[in-house]
């Protein structure tokens, strides 16, 4: 009988990025024999359902999100993984930061902590957001997925614990999922913000190479581009898959999928500290345009991929080792 593996993660959040590290730790544990269900939680509000379009809600069919609200009382799994994404970071204002993501409130033989981020919130600001009264006491297994989320379990389960990878990482490959081949040679654009004189530059430099400019994520955020293309996550993939470039601003999962398909891109992290630190990680830290006259320069500084490709590898083996060891011991 396969194991049961309740995910405590923000599952219904109107964010490419959050469902795609859903989607891929449900896949990873289905590869690996076992049966995951997303825990639905009764205080896990979002703030920004103005946000909200059918897009993201039909997206999250792909997700095997229990039915009913959670009740540890009841509801019965082998294990609970509480994570990836920033389930630790405080300063975020977009979700409610309940209990259930520090292991409170959750019953399975075994809780395990798998990549939650904590982004700029290190073990004093926890220390001080809760008043020294919230501990991680209840996790059978500690794992982060940023040094701010280690610093966090260093200062306040006074132990050491590995840094493992986001879950979009585990996955051998995306071919699978692919749902769209575009016709056109196109710049796909993915972020948050960009300013003024950054989309200037980049709408000079679709003019200049002859390429379209694709845009993923709000629709307002892309009004200056050519083509909106939604939030269905396959969409998302196949167009970072099928680009000529890649250009992201302040997005983690926009660098992360660059480098598994191993494009051309550069990006403006804007001091964002979760995508500075996983470009370091993957020694291309070098991507990361500082002010707007590099985007032209970098973006065409070809990318050797050897030594980045051989770090994936590695760090996906120790993370998914540390997760079977979780499970299962």
């Amino acid at each position: 009988m396969k194991k049961k593996i309740g995910i405590c993660t923000l599952s219904e959040a109107c964010n490419i990025g959050a469902l795609l590290q859903a989607f891929a730790m449900q896949e990873k544990l289905k590869e690996m024999g076992y049966e995951p269900e997303f825990l639905k939680l009764e205080h896990c509000v979002f703030y920004k359902d103005h946000e909200i379009s059918d897009e993201f809600i039909d997206m999250r069919k792909h997700l095997n999100i229990c039915k009913h609200y959670y009740n540890p009382s009841v509801d019965q799994y082998d294990a609970i993984i509480v994570g990836s994404d920033e389930l630790w970071n405080l300063d975020s204002d977009s979700y409610a930061h309940i209990d259930e993501f520090f292991g409170y409130n959750l019953s399975a033989p075994k809780i395990i902590a798998y990549a939650p981020g904590a982004n700029t919130t290190n073990g004093k600001a926890f220390q001080d957001y809760y008043h020294g009264k919230l501990d991680l006491s209840h996790f059978t297994h500690l794992s982060a997925r940023d040094t701010n989320a280690l610093d966090i379990i260093k200062t306040i389960a006074k132990v050491d614990a590995p840094i493992v990878l986001d879950p979009t990482f585990l996955l051998d490959s995306y071919d699978q999922y692919l749902s769209y081949t575009p016709k056109d040679n196109y710049i796909f654009v993915y972020g948050w913000f960009f300013t003024d004189q950054e989309k200037k530059i980049i709408q000079k430099i679709a003019k200049t190479k002859n390429l379209k400019l694709y845009f993923a994520g709000y629709e307002h955020h892309g009004d200056w581009c050519d083509q909106f293309i939604g939030v269905d996550i396959f969409h998302f993939i196949s167009y970072i898959k099928n680009a000529k470039y890649v250009i992201t601003s302040n997005t983690f999962h926009g660098n992360i999928f660059s480098m598994l398909f191993n494009k051309q891109f550069v990006t403006m992290t804007h001091g964002n500290f979760k995508s500075q630190e996983i470009l370091n990680r993957a020694g291309l830290a070098m991507r990361d345009c500082t002010n707007d006259k590099e985007i032209l320069e970098k973006l065409d500084l070809k990318i050797d991929y050897t030594n980045t490709n051989q770090w994936i590898l590695n760090e996906k083996n120790k993370s998914i080792a540390y997760l079977k060891n979780a499970i299962e011991n």
